[in-house]
């Protein structure tokens, strides 16, 4: 935002654009046309919403008339989807303005499972022109039954020990094996289990830990198991990715079991050969340990990380990472019995991973003396160092010394991340991030860009370009960078204050009027920053045209 306010300052010292006129002797309405649905994976025959809004700034009562007329004639094309309802059409009205609001929701239900197109919306007013929105893709799965069964093998955990008292997430494999989190369990002498049946179990020893992957696996005593009514969560046996690309997860975020549906995505790579999956559901503290399921409720991975946020200002995208349990599981066959987990996390504890991972935990969750700060540090990169084939340590890394305020030591741990593995996308969108702060915006723009590649950060990626693009005056690139940004959240307010921004620089004063009523309903902070710029044309940025070339002869 404060990079915005400074641009928009900028002097006008180009030539304004003028507005886009229609062909055709049709007269120009400003209007900004959105659809999307309330939720992007849905059970097939379940209900859900679809909402297509417009905001627009008539000339006259007859234009709006006209505009009334034709948002109330919308409809949806009944294929891949049913359309339950229609509901009538909502409007409000900025009488200061002449803006106008329009609002229609539809209840839909998918005809069949897999990734399904919902159609594009055309809008055509009379006398104006036709606008549409763009297809978008929504993921459908056949019945939530095998995930609510799964669900019941599920458990709470509290991992604790000396200035420990960490929750987590676990999941039954065997009648005597939980699996969970690695970093969940770490520090601590015993892990107390909360059972269907209301008992508590305490675990003190473990078949196996795997830091590299984060991954634990505890033993339980058979006994209590059976009592408990628990049963053995089967594992997807070589990834399969089929049942229409939809992951579950079933943990115990905040003492409340949540379940989450999200798209899955091609793997990333972990270390030397291995996967990490990556997924569109939602992670949260507590999820860690648990599992990400398929269709048919069996274990694809361990969820050992995420981003879920919900802050105005931060565009939402779900992901969850889930490691791969079976290296795990087939040390547990190689062992006679289980033994002491604080014996065998003392042993763990000398791995890159264990190592990074308590100096990061130590750095951000603890007020730290200067000098044991500085300590905590060089042990963090000593880990990084220690292992050359893992991405996940420089980014940790890099996250930290973000945390910290360390700028150019984050920057160069994320270049160590991206020089592991290219595809290792959450360290290209921070870097991107450095570069975009230090107006280096040629680099930030290829990292964006690269970023934007990777479907769990698509929207990220284009977000980033957006701001790159505003800053660089480049107002058309940056509207359609926001167009995929508001294709997934119409309501998102930043994105919307820069397209605003965009059409006053390119001199669509009634385009941005029309967004700033929008705004006042979502953001009134923006929206009223975009009226102090609309009431001040001298403030308005200067719009993007080439600059002639001085000839050196």
């Amino acid at each position: 935002m404060r990079r915005l306010l400074c641009l928009l300052l900028l002097p006008v010292a180009l030539a304004r654009g003028g507005a886009a006129q229609p062909a055709g002797g049709e007269v120009p309405l400003p209007l900004q046309l959105f659809a999307a649905p309330e939720r992007w994976v849905v059970a097939v025959g379940q209900s859900f919403g679809y909402r297509v809004e417009a905001v627009a700034l008539p000339s006259d009562a007859e234009g709006e008339a006209a505009l009334v007329a034709a948002f109330r004639a919308v409809t949806l094309p009944d294929g891949a989807f049913e359309v339950v309802r229609a509901e009538s059409l909502t409007v409000r009205r900025d009488d200061a303005t002449g803006a106008v609001e329009l609002a229609r929701a539809f209840t839909l239900r998918a005809r069949a499972a897999g990734a399904l197109t919902l159609p594009s919306v055309a809008l055509r007013v009379p006398g104006a022109r036709t606008w549409a929105t763009r297809p978008q893709t929504l993921h459908a799965y056949r019945s939530e039954a095998a995930i609510y069964l799964a669900a019941a093998s599920v458990v709470p955990v509290v991992a604790e020990g000396r200035g420990v008292q960490r929750r987590g997430s676990a999941f039954l494999v065997g009648d005597d094996a939980l699996v969970t989190a690695f970093h969940v369990v770490q520090g601590a002498r015993a892990v107390r289990v909360l059972l269907p049946d209301g008992r508590r179990l305490t675990a003190r020893r473990a078949w196996a830990l795997d830091p590299a992957r984060d991954v634990a696996v505890l033993y339980l005593d058979p006994g209590a198991v059976r009592r408990a009514g628990l049963h053995a969560l089967p594992l997807a046996l070589d990834h399969d990715e089929s049942d229409d690309g939809v992951t579950f997860t079933a943990g115990w975020p905040g003492g409340v079991q949540r379940t989450t549906a999200g798209v899955r995505y091609p793997s990333v790579r972990f270390g030397e050969g291995e996967r990490l999956h990556v997924t569109a559901n939602r992670v949260r503290p507590g999820d860690s340990g648990g599992p990400l399921l398929d269709a048919a409720g069996r274990v694809i991975g361990v969820v050992v990380s995420g981003r879920g946020v919900r802050e105005p200002d931060l565009l939402r995208e779900d992901v969850c990472l889930a490691a791969d349990p079976r290296p795990a599981l087939a040390r547990r066959l190689g062992r006679a019995r289980p033994g002491s987990l604080p014996r065998l996390l003392t042993e763990a504890a000398t791995t890159p991973q264990a190592q990074a991972l308590e100096a990061a935990l130590a750095l951000l969750h603890a007020r730290q003396p200067q000098a044991s700060s500085e300590r905590l540090l060089g042990r963090l990169q000593a880990a990084v160092r220690g292992e050359r084939a893992d991405p996940s340590l420089p980014f940790l890394a890099g996250s930290v010394l973000d945390a910290v305020g360390e700028r150019e030591a984050a920057a160069a741990a994320y270049r160590e991340a991206l020089a592991r593995a290219a595809d290792y996308f959450p360290a290209a969108y921070a870097l991107a991030h450095h570069h975009y702060r230090r107006e280096d915006y040629a680099a930030a723009a290829d990292l964006f860009a690269r970023t934007q590649r990777y479907a769990p950060f698509a929207r990220l990626g284009a977000l980033g370009l957006a701001h790159v693009h505003t800053a660089r005056l480049d107002y058309a690139k940056a509207e359609a960078a926001l167009g995929e940004v508001l294709d997934r959240d119409p309501d998102f307010a930043p994105a919307l204050f820069l397209l605003a921004a965009g059409h006053l620089a390119r001199g669509n004063h009634a385009d941005a009027e029309a967004l700033a009523a929008r705004l006042d309903r979502l953001d009134p902070e923006r929206g009223a920053l975009l009226r102090v710029f609309l009431g001040r044309p001298l403030l308005w940025p200067p719009a993007l045209h080439p600059l002639p070339r001085a000839m050196i002869r």
